[in-house]
């Protein structure tokens, strides 16, 4: 489902920019399983 509607835009972008929540629920899962690259940020306060 995900994925038709992301093939629908992919083609008129060069990139496009999907921000989620951090847990991993059905549309997270979707999203990265269509993604061609990821971006993990990371809170680095809690590497001191």
């Amino acid at each position: 489902m995900f994925s038709c509607i992301l093939k629908a835009v992919r083609e008129r972008y060069d990139a496009i920019i999907i921000d989620i929540a951090p847990t991993l629920g059905a549309l997270n899962i979707n999203v990265l399983a269509v993604a061609d690259e990821v971006i993990i940020t990371v809170n680095c306060s809690c590497l001191q």
